[in-house]
């Protein structure tokens, strides 16, 4: 579809108008109705003095900042309609049991409550609201399309409540995907004579959605299944395989032809240079896969160690508490590798994935790392003869809550055999952002931020 009037419009779609939009789905007439909807925002410009200029938005700053570009808006609208049944049963009644009209140009016609719930659960499963494609009530006597009337104003009022709206500005090359029987959108308007605006969409049906996931999922599984059935004692599976990858690479590069220096003070600025150049590509090529190797060698009964879990499936678990609660990237991938150095120095664990993590992670979350299993201690410090309390030495650091809560939620709570972890390869797109960060990114004047690769 596209926005911005002139020639490119269609009809008298407002999506081809500056005008505003206001909340809707798309094409509530169609069986089965449209599941999934991509919003590509393929070109933005200012029209300023005949010719188009790129916008550049705060795009913190939300809508006031926006000045009539076309803000778009969200609502959960299956949330408002939850909301609607605890205020107002009666209401969310009327609207689960009237059946009204959607149609486009017939034969497209459908016939549907505005709120459907799932005939198992009961919860609400989908919504149909928009104002251009009907919703006509059937003929009702007086009192009870009243009420029909009455309920649908009060869904209404929740959807346009600021409350409940999510506001955000698409920039060229940015795409929103959403559900849309979940979620309404809508636009605000603009002046389609100074701003040329094109966003390109695109429907998926939810067995598109659910079918790759399932068939890219059985294939993360195969590959996790091949990974941990290696012998790493075979030297072309072993990771020290990697340092041969990179004399590889240097030999290519002509690296030991040019290299004269025995001693590192002796370095042409070149020869430093051309290590640093290596040391990047390695990183880039390896580095992903050598931490992710420490975990998965924590992967079999001989790293349960007494209690029900491997170490492997601790991490995983660890992690994916932390990823359903909403945590950050770097806090999962915290989560996941907390305990990758157990088995190397089980008093000081904390230390060893601390340190491999420090340069592109926060402090709070190093600090979290280094000091856990002390927090730890509270939960089994009693039954061992040990102070559960001796975190509290650490109560006076602005860190000791997070810590805390840490443990609490996430690190004591993950040796349940019977939960259900997602699989390292959900994980492995957050490891690779937080390893390809510039090293100390969070300390600019940090004395390593320049060691060995700068």
């Amino acid at each position: 579809e596209g926005e911005g009037g002139g020639a490119e419009a269609e009809g008298h779609d407002l999506a081809y108008t500056g005008e505003a939009i206001p909340f809707h789905i798309d094409n509530p007439y169609r069986h089965p109705p449209l599941d999934f909807q991509l919003l590509h925002c393929i070109r933005k410009r200012r029209v300023q003095g005949g010719q188009a200029k790129a916008v550049e938005v705060d795009k913190h700053r939300g809508e006031e900042a926006a000045g009539g570009q076309g803000v778009n808006e969200l609502v959960d609208a299956v949330q408002c309609a939850e909301m609607l049944r605890a205020s107002d049963p009666e209401a969310f009644e009327v609207l689960k049991r009237v059946r009204v009209k959607w149609e486009n140009d017939w034969p497209q016609c459908r016939l549907s409550p505005i709120i459907e719930v799932d005939a198992t659960s009961g919860a609400v499963s989908r919504v149909f609201w928009s104002p251009k494609s009907g919703g006509y009530a059937p003929p009702l006597p007086p009192a009870e399309l009243d009420r029909f009337y009455r309920a649908k104003r009060a869904l209404c009022a929740l959807f346009e409540s600021p409350s409940n709206v999510v506001s955000l500005t698409l920039e060229e090359g940015d795409m929103l995907l959403f559900g849309n029987t979940r979620v309404l959108h809508a636009r605000t308007s603009f002046d389609a004579s100074t701003l040329q605006r094109h966003l390109q969409g695109l429907y998926i049906d939810v067995d598109a959605v659910t079918g790759s996931l399932w068939r890219y999922r059985r294939l993360a599984d195969h590959a996790e299944r091949t990974l941990s059935s290696r012998d790493y004692s075979h030297p072309s599976h072993s990771p020290d395989t990697c340092h041969a990858e990179s004399g590889r690479m240097s030999r290519e590069h002509g690296n030991d032809a040019t290299v004269r220096f025995g001693a590192l003070k002796d370095a042409s600025p070149a020869e430093v240079q051309r290590m640093n150049e290596l040391y990047v590509a390695d990183m880039e090529q390896n580095q992903v896969a050598r931490a992710l190797d420490l975990l998965r060698r924590q992967r079999g009964t001989h790293c349960e160690l007494g209690t029900r879990v491997d170490l492997y499936t601790h991490g995983l678990q660890t992690a994916t508490r932390a990823a359903r609660a909403g945590e950050s990237n770097e806090f999962v991938v915290a989560a996941l590798l907390h305990d990758v150095g157990e088995l190397f120095s089980p008093s000081n664990h904390g230390d060893i994935a601390a340190a491999l993590l420090a340069p592109y992670i926060s402090p709070k979350i190093t600090w979290i790392l280094a000091h856990h299993e002390i927090f730890q201690l509270k939960y089994y410090g009693a039954q061992c003869g040990m102070d559960p309390d001796v975190r509290e030495r650490y109560r006076d650091s602005e860190h000791y809550e997070d810590c805390v809560r840490f443990c609490e939620s996430y690190d004591q709570a993950a040796f349940d055999p019977s939960y259900e972890s997602f699989p390292l390869s959900f994980f492995i797109p957050m490891v690779r952002e937080v390893f390809s960060r510039k090293p100390y990114w969070h300390t600019p004047d940090h004395p390593k931020r320049g060691a060995v690769i700068n």
